[in-house]
């Protein structure tokens, strides 16, 4: 299969979007909106500046101060989003605690999330979303905001996973899909790694659900087609920073393996 013009001019422009990114912040999360007009979360490199597209797994430590951290910030570039519009966040389910296997532990802690005079928003105790608050655009549609993030007593040491999603305060957007971020209090950071490698494997997903309804069907592949035609940085499932053949191949072993 050969590359079409505009898949070619896509991968182009996906690259320049990096470049874009590089006196941003690294580490953090880095939006932008994909072929389907929604929010989606990718990862500044914190040395190159670089941005991977499609991460929903992000790491964070506590401690700038006691049980609290800022990071991972969100940051886009210059004309990602409509100037004046708001991007808020929910909180889709109740903090979890890494017992070394899994992540099945709903623990005493909550994180309580806040920013200036917005919040405080509190994980739930349960898995009832809880909607936090909203923060705006700036007037060159760039987007670059810290929460505050900070976890509640007993503040044990652990490793702790926060599932999010964002959404757009005047609809002209799509909710993002689902992400995560994994905090370590004051553990070790092997014991970190080992539970962030478990998020990725087990709640990020697989490739062949390429629309995100949590299993693997004909939409699925029908969306696929559509963003790799388009050359969208979200038909890249083999994450190699460019939209090409290895990618189709790439995506149809995995249709054909389901979830």
């Amino acid at each position: 299969m050969n590359l079409s013009l505009n898949t070619m001019m896509a991968a182009i422009a996906s690259a320049l979007a990096c470049s874009a990114a590089l006196g941003q912040h690294g580490g953090d999360v880095y939006l932008e909106q994909d072929y389907l007009g929604r929010i989606c979360t990718g990862e500044i490199d914190d040395e190159t500046g670089e941005v991977t597209h499609n991460t929903r797994v992000f790491g964070a430590e506590f401690g700038e101060s006691p049980n609290f951290t800022n990071d991972p910030g969100f940051d886009s570039a210059i004309d990602a989003f409509t100037p004046g519009s708001t991007i808020g966040f929910t909180i889709r389910r109740a903090l979890r605690a890494w017992d070394g296997a899994d992540f099945d532990t709903i623990p005493a802690e909550q994180i309580r999330v806040k920013l200036g005079n917005l919040g405080p928003v509190l994980s739930p105790t349960d898995d009832t979303p809880v909607t936090g608050f909203a923060l705006q655009v700036g007037s060159e549609g760039e987007f670059h905001h810290h929460l505050g993030y900070t976890l509640t007593d007993p503040a044990q040491p652990g490793i702790y996973l926060l599932e999010l999603e964002l959404w757009s305060g005047d609809g002209s957007l799509g909710t993002s899909r689902p992400f995560w971020i994994v905090f370590n209090q004051l553990d070790s950071e092997e014991n970190h790694e080992a539970a962030t490698q478990w998020v990725r494997a087990n709640l990020a997903g697989c490739p062949s659900d390429f629309d995100a309804s949590g299993f693997t069907d004909t939409d699925d592949f029908d969306a696929f087609v559509r963003a790799y035609e388009a050359g969208d940085f979200t038909a890249d499932v083999d994450r190699t920073g460019f939209v090409d053949t290895d990618d189709f191949d790439f995506f149809v072993l995995a249709y054909e393996a389901g979830c």
